[in-house]
């Protein structure tokens, strides 16, 4: 995984820095909050794997910001193989992805979860991945949560 710090300008000297590397493209994901420089690396080189990243604020009159419909239209537009969202269940709920998933995205990963009911909801909703700080720990309590 790379995440990029910048923007679309960081692509060019990134794309040929992989290319120098010798590495598979499959074995590559390029992850980044910036949509403008997902979408270059979409331009530049859409064999590789790229994720928009998004992330969330509550509002004052206690709406979520970005909307889903804001997500929806960010990451069409960059054009990403998938979606990496922060945890944030009370917003990025069961109708957020059910949306996200009718708008064509089939590949959500969700960050950083530390809390195994979390981590268990996300895992019913198809979540590709989940990071968290304790993946050892946290397996174990996911395994502790299936037993009767």
């Amino acid at each position: 995984f790379i995440e990029l710090k910048a923007g679309p300008e960081i692509v060019p000297p990134m794309v040929r820095l992989i290319e120098s590397s010798g590495l598979d493209s499959d074995q590559i994901v390029i992850i980044s909050f910036d949509a403008d420089a997902i979408a270059a690396c979409e331009r530049e080189r859409p064999h590789l794997k790229t994720h928009w990243l998004a992330g969330y604020e509550q509002q004052k009159d206690g709406r979520w910001k970005p909307t889903v419909d804001e997500v929806i239209a960010a990451w069409k537009q960059t054009g990403a193989d998938g979606f990496g969202t922060q945890s944030r269940p009370e917003h990025v709920n069961e109708k957020f992805i059910a949306r996200l998933r009718d708008a064509g995205c089939r590949e959500f990963h969700v960050w950083t979860v530390d809390d195994p009911r979390v981590a268990r909801f996300y895992q019913e909703l198809g979540a590709w991945s989940i990071t968290t700080n304790r993946p050892g720990w946290l397996r174990e309590e996911l395994g502790m949560l299936s037993s009767p």
